[in-house]
């Protein structure tokens, strides 16, 4: 997406790319973790079920963005 909106393209190794890549990775990475917890919480008797349904649903939002980012990403380019 920067390498489309920028004229004349970005460089060889461009800060703001990296930055967003990293950022990219981390995002997905928490969204899984989240997703994990929120299952371990319904699996859990005897707790309340309402932080580990809203933990599950914003991560697979979450990694539902990330997936349209990606795809959005490649059909700029």
């Amino acid at each position: 997406m920067i390498e489309a909106t920028t004229p004349g393209g970005i460089g060889q190794k461009p800060i703001a790319a990296v930055i967003v890549g990293l950022l990219f990775f981390v995002v997905v990475g928490l969204s899984l973790v989240a997703l994990g917890l929120g299952i371990g919480g319904l699996i859990q008797k005897q707790r309340r079920k309402v932080f580990a349904v809203l933990g599950i649903i914003f991560s697979v939002v979450a990694l539902a963005m990330m997936a349209f980012v990606m795809v959005l990403g490649q059909v700029v380019s």
